[in-house]
């Protein structure tokens, strides 16, 4: 399966260190001709709208592109359903655009919280 994720990252600001710390992706996924096939959020989860999901872990990461989130590649903890993803081993986050956490400090009382817009190629695949 090979989809587009549109969304946001979202960070909070750490009121011990003053920096932005990542929370988690809230991004829609789409397939070819732009149709939404799923979503995905914190976990890292990947739930397809046949019911079927996939959260990944221990992720290696480059970053090509340093004025964007990394690439990422995720290998499935767990999986559900009997659909597209219930059967996915890996998962890649390639070509990303946006999605940083801002430079700089935060001020905790006026910036907890910062929705940056990112977009990504994800990669799903299965043995």
């Amino acid at each position: 399966l090979d989809v587009v994720g549109k969304g946001v990252q979202i960070y909070d600001c750490n009121p011990a260190t003053l920096a932005w710390t990542f929370r988690e992706p809230a991004a829609v996924l789409s397939g070819r001709r732009g149709r939404p096939v799923g979503i995905h959020f914190v976990g890292p989860t990947f739930e397809s709208f046949d019911g079927s999901a996939v959260v990944g872990a221990r992720p290696k990461s480059v970053q090509p592109d340093p004025t964007a989130i990394p690439w990422l590649l995720l290998e499935a903890d767990a999986n559900r359903g009997d659909g597209v993803l219930s059967q996915v081993d890996f998962i890649q986050r390639i070509e990303t655009r946006g999605g940083l956490a801002p430079a700089g400090t935060c001020d905790p009382a006026a910036d907890a919280t910062v929705a940056v817009p990112y977009r990504a190629r994800y990669v799903f695949y299965a043995d």
